[in-house]
């Protein structure tokens, strides 16, 4: 895997070399942004202090030999969350939390609780990743000693991966690879870009956009031309301009009802996404990734173990339903998921050696097909969309 210096990119650069080309890189070091302010700042007595107070959902497992991935969420102030990892509690990782919705633009938010009391310290929009628009950004947050496993899945969005403390591996397959990784979902459809698309997700393109839903939005845009052309018409007096015009304006009518009612056909999904992510897609292939956690934080920005990462999901299109999540508002109690998102990998158990794993599941690339990487503290690394984590 490539590994650069943010100092030695810039946006162009890095759409250029990566993101246009599906590539993986490690960054060695934070983001140069000036209103990136996390990595100085983010110790557990800052957190306390500014967001100590935040009801957040925590998964937990069974105990040290449990999974993560489950399902079972509880509730919890911030700051006890901080108290049990300063004392080694290793059942419990926060990651994504349920997002409001914004008064704005009837968009969800693009963070939820604790980040949502440290937006001082951080930008939705690095400048290293140019124009793509942000999907989500997160506070991923654990303590395990001896490492742990977010279960095999893989994401739909391109992301940032920012380290804040301890180390985080990834191993990584290529999108063609997952027909063989036992997704809960069907996959009807891997775009040469590595934009996985599920059965009941309907006609997605590479982009991650729904194919029926921007021919909709291109007739609207069609028929609006079409109706200011036919009043320029009527303006100038033209002949036949004013059937012209009443023509175009049932053309617009009949194009908005038909949006609308593509709108309200649509089924409403509930909660929020597991982790966002992505990127504009282009060509090439992504990764698929197995990720595992040794206790670190760290800030998936399109930023993630003790550790702390946040991670923020860089994207150009909204993000269609992924499934899943059900569970109730983050201040109720504790929270279940009913059934593994499409996107996750059932039953493949990782810990195995290579021939039990190809014997248990055949058609699995195997271990020995991925690539690995070591995050440590202080580094960075992007990841495009398509890739499994565990």
């Amino acid at each position: 895997m490539d590994n650069l210096k943010p100092q030695d990119t810039d946006a162009v650069h890095f759409w250029n070399c990566f993101v246009s080309q599906r590539k993986p890189v490690l960054l060695d070091g934070h983001l140069m942004d000036a209103d990136w302010k996390a990595t100085a700042k983010w110790d557990d007595a800052y957190l306390d202090k500014h967001a100590g107070d935040a009801r957040v959902m925590v998964e937990q497992r069974d105990g040290p030999g449990g999974s993560y991935g489950q399902g079972r969420k509880v509730p919890m102030a911030f700051k006890d969350l901080l108290q049990r990892m300063r004392e080694g509690d290793d059942t419990l990782y926060l990651t994504t939390q349920q997002v409001s919705v914004s008064k704005r633009d009837g968009h969800p938010e693009l963070w939820g609780e604790p980040l949502c009391r440290l937006t001082q310290d951080f930008t939705p929009c690095p400048s290293l990743m140019g124009g793509l628009v942000p999907q989500q950004v997160n506070l991923w947050m654990g303590c395990a000693k001896d490492g742990a496993s977010s279960g095999l899945h893989h994401d739909f969005h391109d992301n940032l991966y920012v380290l804040m403390r301890g180390q985080k591996r990834f191993r990584l397959w290529a999108p063609s690879h997952a027909p063989s990784m036992r997704t809960a979902g069907k996959i009807s459809k891997v775009h040469p870009n590595g934009r996985i698309v599920y059965e009941g997700q309907g006609n997605i393109r590479a982009d991650g956009s729904s194919a029926s839903e921007v021919a909709l939005w291109e007739a609207c845009r069609s028929a609006e031309a079409a109706v200011q052309a036919a009043e320029q018409g009527v303006a100038e007096k033209r002949k036949g301009a004013a059937q012209a015009l009443e023509a175009a304006e049932a053309r617009l009518e009949a194009a908005l009802d038909a949006q609308l009612t593509h709108k309200l056909s649509m089924p409403k999904s509930s909660g929020s996404k597991k982790k966002a992510e992505g990127s504009e897609e282009e060509e090439e292939e992504g990764e698929e990734s197995s990720e595992e956690d040794d206790g670190s934080m760290d800030l998936l920005e399109g930023l993630q173990d003790d550790y702390m990462d946040e991670d923020a999901a860089e994207s150009s299109q909204e993000e269609e339903k992924e499934g899943g999540h059900t569970g109730p508002d983050v201040r109720t109690g504790v929270e279940e998921e009913e059934g593994d998102p499409p996107s996750f990998c059932t039953g493949i158990d990782l810990s195995l050696p290579d021939e039990q794993l190809k014997a248990a599941f055949p058609g699995f690339p195997g271990k020995a097909a991925a690539m690995e990487v070591t995050l440590k503290a202080g580094q960075m690394l992007y990841l495009p969309a398509g890739e499994c984590s565990d």
